[in-house]
């Protein structure tokens, strides 16, 4: 766990998963990065609901889409819900378990067990060290949302 708030928050949800990917070229794959992008919070998305959007096999989409990104369609997905939990952890006063349920997950273990893998700690701790260094949160997912796919 990092022994200043400062360097929590200095690192606070950094994911390079969803930085855009200007290097991605194939439509289809950036059309399933909008697609992410705009139902994360969905708790029933399937691989083959963003297969279908896209009109691939799910076979086919899971492998352009790991070569065109470096990553797998459900791993950015988790990225995408995990960085709009931090948001709204910084952001609201909604608990941790509403926070989970907004951005499309269920299972409260999981969530904080992935939460803190990604970031070093706990949802819960997240929050506190936030509100405890009086830090103003900007959202970066409206930002995000603004700009281009």
């Amino acid at each position: 766990m990092p022994s200043t708030a400062s360097a929590i928050i200095s690192k606070e949800c950094e994911v390079a998963s969803l930085q855009p990917h200007a290097e991605c070229g194939d439509r289809r794959v950036l059309r399933a990065l909008q697609f992410l992008r705009e139902n994360y919070h969905r708790s029933d998305l399937r691989l083959k609901d963003l297969a279908r959007e896209v009109s691939l096999s799910i076979w086919h989409l899971s492998h352009l889409f790991k070569s065109e990104t470096n990553d797998s369609p459900a791993h950015y997905l988790k990225s995408i819900r995990l960085e709009h939990a931090c948001d709204l952890l910084a952001a609201t006063n909604l608990s941790v378990k509403e926070v989970m349920h907004k951005v499309g997950l269920s299972d409260q273990s999981h969530f904080a067990k992935d939460f803190k893998k990604v970031y070093g700690i706990t949802p819960t701790q997240y929050r506190d060290s936030i509100r405890h260094a009086g830090y103003h949160h900007q959202t970066r997912t409206a930002s995000r949302s603004a700009a281009p796919a």
